[in-house]
């Protein structure tokens, strides 16, 4: 039987109180998924991306096939609301559908966990996580902020946002608004205290749709983590192209082929094939990157993939959920 889980089920009983065992499994399997798409890419099956127009309404479907299930993603983005959108998991040899999942909370949460994955190996080669920056105020900057403090103890965090400062904490969800981070308004805050945290942090997350950068790349200094993940086409970048191409910097993607032809800051710099190494080549090195490093998700249907399915594998457990009976039975074929 098909299981469905809603958008409340995903936020308030499966990801809210996620332990430490299911990150850490979850980091594993998408360790594996990588490793493999990097590797051993004709044992997974990935399009491009591709979208429909309506209006002012853009439509995405991501598809991927991988370790016998298929899965597709469609997400709707529009100036005039939030991302909306749903996960689909099937049997890949029967067709048979195993779960539908609303994909708003998995999108952040699962963005965050791959950008993460790096980082985590550095902290644990020795170049300790104490303090990071994250920008922006939507779903993907307050899972940054969550696993932050979940996988780095002692962690300071700053979230940086375009309004005032107290516009900034006002956004965080309920349950978040008595954290000790430090929150930063654009609009009423000094650029000094921002240089002066972005200069001494060890990692830098920047999850806006910006056209231009964030902040001027010579604030980046030696041995900073940054994750760029919130642009996604040519005309967006979020910080200056010119850090990607800086001597001394990796730069580190999760698909080589889709961030060529869709990330801004790839593109404006000019980046070609051999100036990046793909995310996956890098985890099955099992050695932590060094210096400077920049990664850029824009983002793959494998990904929903592996982390919806361990989801419905913990919701199961769990009894969450709703199972629909004689979906593929006689009745529905009537």
């Amino acid at each position: 039987m098909p299981l469905i889980l809603t958008n409340s089920q995903m936020k308030e009983h499966i990801l809210k109180w996620l332990l430490p065992q299911y990150i850490s499994t979850l980091n594993t399997s998408l360790t594996t998924a990588l490793t493999t798409f990097s590797l051993s890419p004709s044992s997974i099956q990935q399009p491009l991306r591709t979208s429909l127009t309506v209006g002012n309404a853009t439509t995405l479907f991501m598809p991927c096939s991988y370790d016998n299930t298929t899965s597709i993603k469609t997400v709707c983005v529009s100036p005039d609301h939030p991302p909306n959108g749903n996960i689909t998991l099937l049997s890949a040899t029967t067709g048979e559908l195993e779960a539908i999942l609303h994909a708003e909370e998995i999108t952040g949460f699962r963005t965050a966990l791959v950008s993460m994955l790096l980082l985590r190996a550095r902290h644990a080669a020795g170049m300790r996580v104490r303090n990071a920056v994250v920008f922006g105020t939507g779903k993907q900057a307050v899972w940054a902020a969550k696993l932050f403090e979940l996988g780095f103890e002692g962690v300071k965090v700053m979230i940086v946002g375009r309004g005032t400062g107290k516009e900034v904490r006002d956004k965080m969800p309920g349950e978040l608004k008595g954290r000790s981070w430090y929150h930063f308004g654009r609009k009423d805050g000094k650029e000094e205290e921002l240089r002066d945290w972005v200069e001494n942090a060890d990692a830098v997350f920047c999850c806006t749709p910006a056209k231009e950068p964030l902040f001027p790349m010579q604030w980046i200094t030696e041995n900073t983590y940054v994750s760029l993940v919130g642009s996604y086409t040519p005309d967006m970048v979020e910080v200056e192209p010119g850090l990607l191409k800086k001597e001394g910097v990796t730069m580190v993607v999760d698909s080589v082929e889709a961030c060529l032809k869709e990330a801004g800051e790839l593109i404006q710099g000019g980046l070609e094939r051999d100036d990046v190494v793909e995310l996956g080549t890098v985890l099955a090195k099992g050695e932590a990157v060094t210096g400077i490093c920049v990664f850029k998700c824009v983002g793959m249907g494998l990904m929903d993939l592996v982390v919806g399915r361990e989801i419905v594998r913990i919701a199961e457990e769990a009894g969450i959920g709703v199972k629909v009976e004689g979906f593929d039975g006689e009745e529905a074929e009537e």
